[in-house]
């Protein structure tokens, strides 16, 4: 496996949530926010209700939208997805807007993000101190607990090759 981008969370107990420690652009920050701001605790209710309400959902920081015909899941920021523009677009025209990326998602199947969301719930019930977001070579996206951040740096470290980072000078 090779990671082509990543972000990495710590569990904050004052707060009863995972936050992102990486404070560096991310080409999957869409999917950061979603993890950080918007998982919700019953997946397939969650995947029900957007199906349910025009194929989009609307959130604090980002945008869900479901091209069910090739089963795609498109996740933007909302600095990105501007609602007043595309309210009245029919699903098809707001789907070939995220196609050309002309709205700034990340892109993954709905297997996926169904698996996402599911490995994202596990680590918040066992309350894993950190946890690693990424972007594998062939697209798909995962996230793995670890006990220690040295220890998600050490994964990376065995597994990019996109970026190189000197991981004690990061956070300096």
């Amino acid at each position: 496996m090779q990671i082509k981008d990543y972000d990495f969370f710590a569990y904050w107990p004052n707060y009863k949530k995972y936050s992102s420690i990486d404070y560096r652009d991310h080409a999957i920050d869409h999917i950061s926010y979603l993890l950080e701001e918007g998982c919700p605790l019953n997946v397939e209710d969650f995947l029900k209700k957007l199906k349910e309400s025009f194929e989009y959902g609307l959130y604090q920081y980002f945008a869900v939208i479901i091209n069910d015909e090739n089963d795609l899941i498109y996740i933007t920021d909302l600095h990105y997805y501007d609602y007043s523009l595309t309210k009245n677009m029919s699903a098809s025209t707001i789907i070939k807007l995220c196609n050309e990326n002309s709205l700034g998602c990340n892109i993954m199947t709905e297997n996926n993000f169904i698996h996402l969301l599911l490995a994202w719930n596990n680590i918040r019930n066992q309350l894993s101190p950190f946890a690693l977001l990424y972007l594998d070579d062939k697209d798909w996206y995962d996230v793995l607990p670890f006990q220690t951040q040295e220890e998600m740096e050490q994964f990376i470290k065995a597994e990019i090759i996109y970026e190189q980072y000197n991981f004690s000078e990061r956070n300096k």
